[in-house]
């Protein structure tokens, strides 16, 4: 069973490619897995997290992010019914897997967590940032931050 994340801006498209690549007989696509409208389909996050919260509140601590982001992997992959789940994520949502005072120049934590060779796409958000700057974000959003 393999997990596949497509991570992009809203409006982009993914809903439209996902439901493409979801007609592959071993491809199931989980649409986006922090729309509120799936709040109570099984697969979705927050239905994970709703199951969670029944064991108490500690899930949901910012610490716990990276914990939870691997139970929310391992309740997807209990629940798969092809060999491979197209998991759709807004770049707007990722927060829900950030860590405590994350600086919004870093990536994502979810971005951290997806392994190699993906890793090399995405690893370097400083370039895209750099990039997008002028048009979209704040400058100072974008000095050098010595915590990273």
């Amino acid at each position: 069973m393999s997990i596949a994340v497509m991570i992009a801006l809203q409006r982009t498209g993914t809903h439209a490619l996902g439901s493409v690549i979801g007609q592959h007989p071993d491809v199931a696509y989980r649409d986006e897995i922090f729309s509120p409208s799936r709040a109570n389909v099984p697969g979705g996050y927050f239905h994970f997290l709703a199951d969670k919260l029944k064991t108490g509140p500690g899930i949901i601590l910012p610490d716990k992010s990276v914990q939870r982001f691997n139970q929310y992997l391992k309740y997807v992959e209990e629940s798969a019914t092809k060999p491979i789940n197209l998991l759709d994520v807004k770049y707007s949502s990722t927060h829900h897997f950030n860590t405590e005072w994350h600086p919004l120049t870093r990536a994502p934590t979810i971005i951290k967590q997806i392994p190699e060779p993906l890793e090399d796409v995405i690893v370097n958000f400083d370039e895209l940032a750099a990039k997008l700057q002028p048009t979209i974000f704040a400058p100072m959003l974008f000095e050098n931050d010595a915590s990273r």
